[in-house]
């Protein structure tokens, strides 16, 4: 038997369903800080965002969900590929926003934060 969050995904509600697992595992690791929450959560938005082909739900928000996941992974492991993962995430949901979209400032303030962390990298100069 395959756990829930490994079924395929074909509807808006199972993605639905997806994102909501992922908002409750990234909540219980920023409560009790389980590093297998996090990863959990980090792979199961992505399953979400990949699975959303038809474009159902708001991709700028789970685009920030992701990258924020991503970029807390990264200040626990200081991993470059979280971090540059984060950081395209969050470029693509920015350039993709709406002017007035509700997820755009957010957006801009973890890209701005992430490039700011990225740029004070040895290994980014």
């Amino acid at each position: 038997m395959k756990p829930a969050a490994a079924a395929p995904v074909d509807d808006e509600a199972a993605v639905k369903w997806l994102s909501g697992l992922g908002d409750s595992l990234l909540n219980r690791f920023e409560r009790v800080g389980a590093d297998s929450d996090l990863d959990r959560a980090i792979d199961v938005k992505r399953r979400a965002l990949g699975a959303d082909r038809a474009r159902l739900l708001d991709h700028t928000a789970m685009k920030y969900d992701l990258a924020y996941a991503l970029s807390r992974r990264f200040n626990r492991t200081r991993s470059a590929t979280d971090l540059a993962e984060a950081i395209n995430l969050a470029r693509s949901a920015v350039e993709a926003a709406e002017p007035d979209h509700v997820f755009r400032a957010p957006t801009q303030n973890l890209l701005e934060a992430m490039l700011r962390v990225n740029t004070s990298r040895p290994d980014s100069l």
